[in-house]
């Protein structure tokens, strides 16, 4: 289950965001409520299924000659609720301040699915919606760092991806790094 690192991508959207100041219009609580969206593209032309309880990597839709897998993706969707400290340090425009924070994020998975698109006689998608093992619930640490409206960041989920015990091969522990 190698990734294409290029393709597969993440995308967070806060809907609800409050900050609270603890004394100080420079250090304070940032919490809300938003979704976030992988999408994790297959570097082989693989894909799940889930067999006696047990997901593992199915390849048996090679078998048809009149296909030519061109992407194959496992996509999943979460609420979350995130918790950061954030520091704000001003710079020589007042108005213009540099910020960090860091601190934790808490899911709850919407929604999964698996996709195949292929070519050939039979051109078309496969789209197979099920929960594959998935951890229903996870937590993960984020800290980002920025100058006005562009941002770094970085996410890392501690609760590994697949339920404990329930997926073929090593436990995957999800990270990302990105923009603001």
């Amino acid at each position: 289950l190698e990734l294409r690192q290029g393709r597969s991508w993440n995308i967070n959207l806060n809907i609800l965001q409050q900050s609270f100041g603890l004394g100080t219009d420079k250090v304070g609580l940032v919490t809300g409520l938003g979704f976030e969206f992988n999408d994790y593209h297959f570097r082989n032309p693989l894909t799940l299924k889930v067999e006696n309880g047990i997901t593992m990597p199915d390849s048996s839709y090679l078998l048809n000659p009149d296909r030519n897998v061109t992407k194959t993706k496992l996509s999943m969707s979460h609420l979350t609720l995130p918790l950061l400290l954030e520091f704000q340090i001003p710079t020589s425009h007042d108005r213009h301040r540099v910020f960090i924070s860091a601190g934790v994020i808490g899911g709850v998975r919407l929604g999964s699915h698996t996709k195949i698109e292929y070519e050939g006689a039979n051109k078309g998608k496969d789209k197979v919606k099920n929960d594959y093992n998935l951890s229903s619930f996870r937590y993960g640490f984020t800290a980002r760092v920025g100058y006005r409206n562009l941002k770094l960041f970085a996410n890392y989920y501690p609760t590994p991806l697949f339920e404990e015990g329930k997926s073929q091969g090593p436990n995957v522990y999800p990270f990302s790094v990105g923009l603001i």
